[in-house]
């Protein structure tokens, strides 16, 4: 464990607490007790949930859930930054029955039944919404102080719960009856969705798209579409404009360079897509 930093923060109580790492090389393997949030700052941290290996790369979030066996494995030449929220079962609970229930009903029950299922277990991104909005204060999180840590942690264990709920009222959408199909059809196309993350530099297809998720360009197109509002296509060009607008604003690019950075090979085009897309 050379060169490895793990510092358990608490939150309050035994249940909640917050785990901050500076891994180089790290195995280990358990069997999780409560909900946890794995958020990678910097570098790639490479989980086995339940015999299903994932990469866990920067600014990516995934969800394990109590009773799953977990493998971690940190293989690096520089220092892979990240964050481990843990959560009291009973309170993501009560979370999850206070947006689900009525007043009346919040009113009456005191005392929650500790169910609660948060399976976001493939890396996730969650650019732009309130969640991710809340998961970018673990850059401060050396500001805020050790009474306030709770405060922290049930806000993000709040926001949490909502972006689950929208992610699996969004999995209902998908097309099937059964659920465990639909939730391999979505981790399929977050596979995809991932592909396009993590390739957008590059010259990519539909093709390249659907393979990297294992299922039809149609199939893929079609519930890549239902799921994130935007085809296959857009969704990439918003990533790369996105970028683009990053990195003209650091004023140490060219307009060529930007270009080649964000996966165009023609500067010409480039230029014009941009200015479309800043109008």
């Amino acid at each position: 464990m050379k060169n490895n930093t793990i510092t358990k923060l608490r939150c309050g109580t035994t249940a909640n607490y917050i785990v901050e790492s500076s891994l180089i090389r790290y195995e280990n393997e358990y069997t999780a007790t409560n909900f946890s949030l794995k958020y990678v700052e910097r570098g790639v941290e490479n989980y086995n949930i339940d015999n299903k290996w994932h990469n866990l790369s920067a600014n990516n979030f995934m969800v394990v859930n109590p009773g799953q066996a977990v493998e971690l494995n940190v293989k690096s030449s520089a220092e892979v930054l990240g964050h481990c929220y843990f959560f009291d079962i009973q309170l993501l609970s009560q979370i999850k029955y206070a947006y689900q229930k009525t007043i009346v009903e919040n009113l009456d029950h005191i005392e929650i039944d500790n169910t609660c299922d948060l399976f976001l277990n493939i890396p996730t991104s969650s650019k732009g919404t309130l969640f991710h909005n809340c998961l970018n204060r673990t850059f401060y999180q050396e500001l805020i102080a050790p009474e306030q840590r709770l405060d922290f942690l049930i806000s993000l264990a709040e926001n949490l719960v909502i972006h689950a709920t929208s992610i699996t009222k969004n999995i209902g959408q998908l097309e099937s009856n059964k659920k465990m199909t639909r939730l391999e059809l979505y981790r399929r196309i977050q596979m995809g969705r991932h592909f396009i993350h993590d390739n957008y530099r590059r010259s990519i297809a539909l093709s390249d798209m659907a393979r990297a998720a294992n299922l039809s360009e149609f199939y893929f197109h079609r519930n890549f579409r239902k799921f994130f509002g935007a085809t296959p296509h857009n969704y990439l060009k918003r990533i790369r404009m996105d970028q683009a607008r990053l990195l003209f604003e650091r004023k140490e690019y060219t307009l060529t360079e930007v270009a080649d950075l964000c996966g165009f090979n023609d500067p010409k085009y480039f230029s014009k897509v941009y200015r479309k897309w800043r109008n």
